[in-house]
């Protein structure tokens, strides 16, 4: 720098030097720090949520730091004082998280104006195309989400995030949700920020921000008569739910058997309420009731067999696209309803009703109930009368229970439990006639 020197009379000059400016007190190096917490309207904690920092000061790049399982994070000493920026949460998350047939049941109700949804929050969250208004095409967006057709919403994200507002009573509109803080000038001290997280398509509130499920204690069966099939049979299975219900999806997975076609006289159930995602043998449905308190859904899946075996075998639930739920008829009052469990039942033909491949080969069936509390029938197909034994052991190979008879040729069962109590826990049953066995496994529960 120059440093120049004037006397009274204007004779002036200068000369070079070089000035350092210490920091004695290491005031330059102290940052401001920022905290907060990012929940859902019900005060859920989110956890895994970005907070990304920017534009605070071109020396100091961005970072980015995640919420904690209690929806908490903290940006420390990294924000240099008096500087200007923005705090924005996002987090992708799991898109259909939360969001099932109640949901569609509970905005379709909003859209035939049966049942309100709170403003603005619950709006925001029905709002799947973010079209600004609640239509049958948000429903037609969330129900390909949840048959696993969509990844992702197209127009939308998982879920959107806004500055928390006052605690009053009345939330404000959604053009004063504010989806970053801006902070203008930093302090010394700590800054303590709080964010309202929405997750897209969950009306009900029932995203698991930290994937914790709550407990379902009661079951509904999806009944169905088992059946025997070779290669090439055309199989019509037809399902019906043993209670009435609000409301149910699934995913089905059919190995052996490939699906080719609906029929279902209920109108509200087509091929609109399935998926056939790009995985083999794999079946999404989701259907709901909006209108009436409930129904026992009921439909008929076309198959033909790729392979050989019995449905019991063939078919089975699981939450591999799809979770597998349903829902008790709704509260009139509050629209509330209980969580459900779905099991498959299959229920066996009596020998007076042979199906068409019972005379072909030799089959042991899957136990019914399965898992059963004290007694438990064991169906069986002979392609000829014969003598067989049935053995029930525990998982170390210790004999529970014999039992031997004389089988005819067609379907066969036998009831175990009833006079011999059987343990708790996984056991297996094998069957044995004069030239073939079969082993399965098995639940008991006393």
């Amino acid at each position: 720098m120059q440093l120049w020197a004037k006397d009274k009379a204007g004779n002036a000059a200068f000369c070079q030097t070089t000035l350092t400016v210490k920091d004695d007190l290491n005031i330059c190096s102290i940052k401001a720090e920022i905290e907060g917490y990012v929940k859902t309207v019900t005060g859920k904690p989110i956890a895994e949520v970005s907070i990304l920092q920017g534009s605070f000061h071109p020396a100091f790049p961005p970072i980015s730091v995640e919420t904690n399982a209690e929806g908490f994070f903290k940006i420390s000493n990294a924000i240099p004082i008096a500087s200007i920026g923005t705090l924005c949460p996002t987090f992708a998350g799991n898109p259909v998280n939360g969001v099932t047939a109640l949901d569609l049941i509970l905005i379709g109700k909003h859209i035939l104006g049966l049942k309100s949804l709170p403003y603005p929050y619950k709006t925001l969250a029905a709002d799947a195309n973010k079209s600004g208004t609640i239509t049958t095409f948000d429903v037609v967006e969330l129900r390909k989400l949840i048959l696993g057709i969509y990844d992702e919403l197209p127009n939308n994200t998982s879920w959107r995030f806004f500055e928390k507002p006052d605690d009053s009573p009345f939330p404000p509109p959604e053009s004063a949700l504010k989806p970053c803080v801006s902070l203008n000038t930093p302090s010394i001290g700590i800054d303590t920020l709080q964010f309202l997280g929405i997750k897209i398509g969950d009306v009900n509130d029932t995203a698991l921000p930290n994937m914790v499920m709550d407990s379902v204690t009661r079951t509904v069966y999806l009944d169905t008569e088992d059946q025997m099939f070779e290669t090439g049979d055309d199989l019509e299975v037809v399902l019906t739910e043993s209670d009435i219900i609000a409301g149910q999806q699934f995913t089905l997975e059919h190995p052996k058997l490939e699906f080719i076609g609906l029929q279902s006289s209920m109108p509200d159930i087509g091929l609109s309420n399935f998926g056939i995602p790009l995985q083999d043998q794999l079946l999404t449905h989701v259907w709901g009731r909006v209108e009436s308190g409930g129904e026992r859904p009921s439909f008929t899946l076309r198959f033909k067999a790729t392979g050989s075996g019995t449905l019991s075998e063939q078919l089975r639930l699981s939450n591999k696209i799809t979770y597998t739920e349903a829902y008790s008829p709704l509260d009139p009052i509050t629209c509330a309803a209980e969580r459900l469990k779905i099991a498959l039942r299959f229920n066996t033909v009596s020998s007076q009703e042979p199906e068409k491949s019972s005379d072909r080969r030799f089959a042991l069936l899957q136990n019914q109930p399965n898992p059963f509390y004290q007694a438990t029938t064991i169906g069986f197909y002979l392609p000829k009368d014969d003598h067989v034994r049935l053995s029930v052991f525990d998982e170390t190979g210790r004999v529970l229970l014999q039992r031997a008879t004389k089988g005819t040729k067609g379907y066969n069962q036998l009831l175990i439990g009833s006079e011999t109590p059987l343990p708790k826990g996984i056991l297996y049953y094998k069957l044995e006639s004069s030239t073939d066995t079969a082993t399965k496994k098995m639940a008991a529960f006393r």
